[in-house]
């Protein structure tokens, strides 16, 4: 197996067929009009679009917490008040690498872990990513939008 730096990895999987290579789908009018009877529309006043993005990089250092820890970051976002909201995920991507982060490692996988939420006005990403003894170097990165509504 030849190695794969973790760049090359993530172009491999953006070419992959998403939903969006099935766009040119031939659907019944009738579907689509039945589908559209089942929904009602809901007033919305304003939609808000926060796209994020989080990047973990850790390395094996004495005196930090260990790679396979769980860890977070967060961000200050502005909910108006009396808002609704929902988080989408668009990409969740991983794996263990060598100190450069750049070339992949290949571990047995213990625990992948991401959570992302709001916790008063931040939006926070935890994620653990390790292997059985949780010391080998990993890379995280998390992708998504938080989307308000009134």
């Amino acid at each position: 197996m030849s190695e794969m730096t973790f760049e090359e990895d993530v172009l491999e999987r953006s070419r992959m067929p998403s939903a969006g290579a099935f766009s040119g789908m031939n659907v019944p009018d009738s579907a689509v009009a039945a589908a559209s009877d089942d929904v009602s529309a809901a007033a919305v006043g304003s939609i808000g679009v926060i796209p994020f993005s989080f990047e973990f990089k850790k390395r094996n250092q004495t005196g930090t917490p260990s790679p396979g820890s769980t860890h977070e970051q967060s961000t200050v976002v502005s909910i108006p008040s009396g808002s609704g909201f929902f988080i989408t995920l668009n990409y969740i991507d991983g794996g263990f690498v060598e100190n450069n982060f750049n070339t992949l490692r290949e571990r047995p996988l213990g625990q992948f872990f991401v959570s992302v939420g709001l916790r008063g006005n931040n939006l926070v990403c935890r994620v653990r990513l390790t292997d059985v003894n949780s010391d080998d170097p990993i890379i995280v990165r998390v992708s998504g939008t938080l989307v308000t509504f009134r």
